[in-house]
């Protein structure tokens, strides 16, 4: 069976459309279309095939259903004995073209279950009738006792919004830090909708994280692109200010009923919970009970043990560990697209390494210098093979000019800006050239600082379909260099938002000659 019966086998046993698939897992549904009907086929490295397999995988069917996914499941165990994981194992069986064929024992499963519907209809509708109404039954009177709890309800987004605005005031005002935990699967429109509170809610993370409280939270990543990116713009720069422990649930499902949890350790909590999020259900509660807080707290750190880590940060101390996942990530070659504010530290000289190096503690110089010939030595094989963008402001290319260049980025030279000096500046821009020349696929484009582009006020590079950096475009004055996200639905969206900001760009400024052009008019 090719990829595309299987798929259709099992979305017509577990009754899934197009649409509802393609929203599951976060794909346009032309895209599905394509699979369905055999004109698209994901690659055996594709990063849809887990997320498709991990779907399947978490669907509560009829017991029918479920026999079916085991059955595929053990027979191709037999296939690839080697494979232990579910979602590996799914994952292989819809691309491998020596898995089991199961016609038959879908025909088998299905027409087991309509068997068994029959007999059990034919026992309801032989069933003897009666007309006598059944014995009387005494109910004890129940009483209440002393469980009554108050709270108080915040209707619609307004209230919701008030509601949250006087919990992350009492988190303020409270003399110690403490842990938060914050989770919400539901509509985001309450934060989205109002830019001024998106102010004040990123205003009050911001004083809470450097009064030293720790915030714990459970991303749902399985949202639509818009909303994942708004999302990345409030927290990408809240996490490298530290103190923030993300997780997401690998298994993307869409639960029917869901749930917003917003908790101050052992203080208050707002809860709410929706199906549809229609306006009669857009309730939300704030409860100061103990015993209610904690029972909500233990749920939470029950959730989290279902969930991995969504990002993982580096801290000043760990600034080799993260030069060398960088270095290990270009052994990955796929399409790289880079969007920071100076000039790419790709081009500047051996001496402005070697002088840094000189900086760290001798036992770690010898291996900072292997790391950068490492990271350069693979950038550079790849770039024959697969497409680089290089984004940045053309102001970063006048301030080289300028005789008084300073050049930061974290993650090769930790939280304070190097000076480059005149020569260095020009070779910079000689090398720009070289590459420019020498690669073809290789691109620069020139963005307007000041414009709508800035928004995520971060350096990011994004290695497509495999992992993607973040660091700060300023000393932000805390000990933090950056962050390291390989989660599929980020990266996605990540995706969207850079090309949003590569159409933005006027052609003019997205031509190669051009570019090239311009860096000549600057060394002269």
């Amino acid at each position: 069976m090719a990829f595309h019966q299987k798929l259709n086998l099992l979305m017509d046993q577990f009754h899934i459309s197009n649409s509802k698939l393609s929203k599951e897992l976060n794909v346009d549904a032309s895209l599905v279309s394509r699979w369905r009907n055999g004109q698209r086929i994901p690659s055996t490295r594709s990063a849809h095939l887990p997320i498709i397999a991990s779907y399947f995988l978490t669907q509560h069917g009829y017991s029918y259903q479920q026999e079916f996914i085991r059955k595929i499941l053990d027979d191709h165990k037999l296939v690839v004995p080697h494979i232990d994981d579910p979602t590996e194992l799914l994952s292989d069986w819809f691309i491998n073209e020596k898995a089991t064929n199961i016609v038959e024992a879908t025909t088998k499963a299905t027409q087991q279950a309509a068997a068994t519907f029959i007999e059990k209809f034919k026992d309801m509708m032989n069933m003897p009738k009666s007309g006598s109404l059944p014995p009387q039954v005494s109910i004890p009177v129940i009483s209440l006792g002393k469980t009554e709890r108050n709270y108080y309800v915040f209707k619609e987004n307004d209230g919701r919004r008030h509601a949250i605005l006087y919990l992350l005031q009492t988190i303020s005002d409270l003399p110690s830090p403490t842990d938060i935990y914050l989770i919400s699967e539901e509509d985001m429109s309450w934060l989205s909708e109002d830019r001024s509170f998106q102010v004040q809610w990123g205003t009050y993370l911001r004083n809470i994280i450097l009064q030293g409280h720790r915030i714990h939270i459970i991303h749902m990543v399985n949202r639509d692109s818009n909303e994942l990116l708004q999302a990345l713009s409030l927290w990408i720069p809240l996490h490298l200010m530290g103190s923030i422990q993300s997780y997401y649930y690998p298994k993307y499902t869409a639960p029917l009923v869901k749930h917003t949890w917003f908790i101050v350790k052992d203080v208050c909590m707002i809860t709410s919970s929706s199906v549809t999020q229609q306006q009669a259900e857009n309730i939300c509660y704030l409860s100061h009970d103990l015993e209610s807080i904690q029972a909500y707290q233990s749920m939470f750190i029950g959730r989290i043990q279902d969930c991995k880590p969504l990002v993982e940060v580096f801290r000043i101390d760990q600034h080799l560990l993260l030069l060398s996942k960088l270095a290990a990530s270009t052994s990955n070659i796929s399409p790289t697209t880079s969007l920071h504010y100076h000039i790419n530290s790709l081009f500047l000289p051996d001496s402005v390494f070697l002088r840094y190096s000189k900086t760290l503690v001798s036992d770690q110089r010898k291996e900072y210098i292997d790391l950068i010939r490492k990271w350069r030595t693979r950038i550079f094989q790849s770039l024959s093979l697969a497409p680089y963008t290089d984004i940045f402001p053309s102001s970063a290319l006048k301030e080289l000019a300028s005789y008084t260049y300073k050049h930061y980025d974290p993650t090769f030279f930790g939280l304070t800006p190097i000076e480059i000096t005149d020569d260095e500046a020009n070779e910079m821009l000689k090398n720009i050239q070289h590459v420019l020349k020498e690669y073809e696929m290789f691109n620069v484009y020139l963005i307007n600082q000041t414009s709508k582009e800035t928004e995520i006020s971060v350096n990011i590079t994004l290695k497509e379909n495999t992992d993607s950096f973040f660091t700060t475009t300023v000393s932000p004055g805390i000990p933090f260099l950056g962050l390291y996200v390989h989660e599929g639905n980020i990266l996605h969206s990540l995706s969207y938002y850079l090309d949003d900001i590569i159409v933005q760009i006027p052609s003019l400024r997205r031509n190669k000659q051009e570019t090239m052009k311009e860096i000549e008019k600057i060394m002269k």
